[in-house]
C-alpha cells in the first residue's frame, strides 16, 4: 500500500470524487472491502434481458398488454439506483407493447423522506425523463386512498395516483439495511407510497420494541421472519406491484445484476445474490475503525454497524460523510424543536451504546443538528479536514496502531447465513 494510503469515494450524487487517507507509515491499515469489489457493469441489454425474464411473474411485454395507466415508481437519492440506466429499458418494451408517453407517470417513492428537488429528479432519472413526462412526489400526508389493514393491523394507505393506474412498476436496489434486513423488493410500496399512519405502524407497532421504544431485534441482514418486512410484503401484496426491478450495485454506484419479477420470489434471489456480493470480511479489535458512508451519505446512522464490529473497547469510532445535503430530512424521525420531533422521534433515538471511546466525525458540510444521526452528542467530535483529524488521533496513538477501514460501509454488510 503505497505510502500508506488508502483512497475512498465520496459525494455521491455531487460528482463522485475520491479522498485519499493518509495514515502514519508505523500504522498497521487494513482495507476491508467486500467480496464483489470490483464487479464490472452491465449494459441496456443484459437489462432489458432480465425484465423480459423475470422472476415469479410474466414479462414485461405482457404485463403492459391493454394496460391504460402506466406507473413507474423510483427510489430517492438516499440510495444508490443508477434508475436512469434502467429506465431506457422499461420504456423500450412498454414503447413495443403499445404504451405511450402520455400513459406514463413516475412517482418519487420518499415515504418518511422530503420531497425531491427538481435537479434531484434529473440526477435519478435523466433530463430527458423530467423534461418529457410528469414526475411525481410522494405525499405521506394526504391525497391517499384506504385499502383496508393487514393482519397485523397496519392500516394501508397508498398513494392515490399510483392507486389509479393498471400498470404498476418499481425501481430500486437491493443492499443491506439495518432494519429491513436488505432494501429493495415490496418495501418500495411501505414505505414509499404509502401514508405516514401506515409507516407509524409499521415501524413502531410491528417491530418488536422495549419498553423504552428502542428496537428489541437485531434485524441487520434478516430478511426471514423480520416482522416488520414481512408487514411490508403483506401490505403491498394488497395494494398490488407487477414488477419490481432491483439493481445490485458496486462500489462505483454501477449496475452489475438486475433482479426482475414480483418483487417477492425475485426479491428473496436478489438477497441470495447480495449477501455474498456485499459480504466483508470485519477486522476485529482495531484501535480505530474507519466508516466511509458512501455511496448513502445522507443517512450516514446506516453505515455505522463497521464501528461496532471492530473497534475495540475505548478504541475510536471515525465517521466520514461528504454530502452537500447533510442528512436527509425525515418527518417520521426528525427533530422539529429542542425535545421532540416527529412520531418516531423517541425511539429512533434510542442509539446503541458505542464500545469505543469517541466518534470522530469527518463532515466538511457539518450542521449541528445532524450530529445526533451519527453519534450520542457528548461523544461527538467533528473535524472539516483528513488532516485535522489524523492529526487528534496522532495524539494518543502511535507505532503499531491497528486500522480498519470500510471504504463504503453503506453496501457492506458481515457475512450472513443464506437462510437469515
Amino acid at each position: 500500500m503505497k505510502d500508506n494510503a488508502i483512497n475512498i469515494p465520496t459525494k455521491a450524487w455531487f460528482g463522485d470524487k475520491t479522498l485519499t487517507l493518509k495514515f502514519p507509515a508505523n500504522w498497521e491499515v487494513q482495507e476491508c472491502r467486500m467480496k464483489g469489489h470490483g464487479a464490472k457493469a452491465i449494459g441496456l441489454n443484459s437489462t432489458k434481458k432480465a425484465i423480459e425474464n423475470p422472476i415469479g411473474t410474466a414479462p414485461l411485454s405482457a404485463l403492459a398488454q391493454g394496460k391504460k395507466r402506466v406507473v413507474i415508481l423510483f427510489d430517492d437519492l438516499t440510495r444508490p439506483t443508477p434508475v436512469k440506466d434502467i429506465i431506457p429499458a422499461v420504456l423500450s418494451v412498454l414503447s413495443k407493447a403499445g404504451i405511450t408517453s402520455d400513459q406514463i407517470r413516475f412517482i418519487s417513492a420518499l415515504g418518511t423522506h422530503r420531497a425531491m428537488t427538481r435537479d434531484e429528479l434529473a440526477k435519478k432519472l435523466g433530463e430527458n425523463i423530467v423534461e418529457n413526462y410528469p414526475v411525481y412526489n410522494h405525499y405521506s400526508h394526504g391525497q391517499l386512498v384506504d385499502m383496508g389493514k393487514s393482519s397485523k393491523g397496519t392500516p394501508i394507505l397508498v398513494n392515490r395516483e399510483y392507486a389509479s393506474c393498471d400498470l404498476r412498476i418499481g425501481i430500486g436496489c437491493i443492499i443491506p439495511h439495518v432494519d429491513a434486513g436488505f432494501s429493495g423488493g415490496l418495501k418500495i410500496i411501505l414505505p414509499g407510497i404509502v401514508g405516514m399512519e401506515t409507516i407509524n405502524y409499521n415501524h413502531m407497532t410491528v417491530t418488536p420494541r422495549n419498553p423504552d421504544g428502542s428496537i428489541s431485534e437485531l434485524t441487520f441482514g434478516k430478511v426471514y421472519g423480520n416482522c416488520l418486512r414481512d408487514d411490508a410484503h403483506e401490505v403491498a401484496k394488497i395494494v398490488g406491484l407487477d414488477m419490481k426491478i432491483d439493481a445490485i450495485v458496486n462500489e462505483k454506484r454501477e449496475i452489475v445484476k438486475i433482479f426482475a419479477g414480483d418483487g417477492l420470489d425475485s426479491f428473496y434471489e436478489g438477497v441470495k445474490f447480495g449477501k455474498k456480493f456485499y459480504a466483508t470480511d470485519p477486522a476485529f479489535n482495531s484501535d480505530i475503525t474507519v466508516s466511509n458512508t458512501f455511496p448513502i451519505e445522507n443517512e450516514a446512522g446506516k453505515a455505522l454497524w463497521p464501528c461496532y464490529f471492530s473497534t475495540r473497547v475505548d478504541g475510536e469510532g471515525v465517521v466520514i460523510s461528504y454530502s452537500p445535503d447533510g442528512q436527509i430530512h425525515h418527518y417520521g424521525n426528525a427533530r422539529f424543536g429542542s425535545e421532540y420531533g416527529g412520531e418516531q422521534f423517541a425511539m429512533a433515538r434510542k442509539l446503541p451504546e458505542s464500545p469505543y471511546r469517541r466518534t470522530l466525525i469527518l463532515n466538511p458540510y457539518h450542521s449541528r443538528i445532524d450530529t445526533e444521526y451519527f453519534s450520542p452528542l457528548e461523544k461527538a467530535h467533528i473535524f472539516k479536514t483528513w488532516k485535522d483529524l489524523l492529526d487528534e488521533l496522532k495524539k494518543d496513538y502511535s507505532k503499531g496502531t491497528k486500522v480498519a477501514v470500510y471504504p463504503y460501509s453503506s453496501i457492506q454488510c458481515p457475512p450472513f447465513p443464506e437462510d437469515y
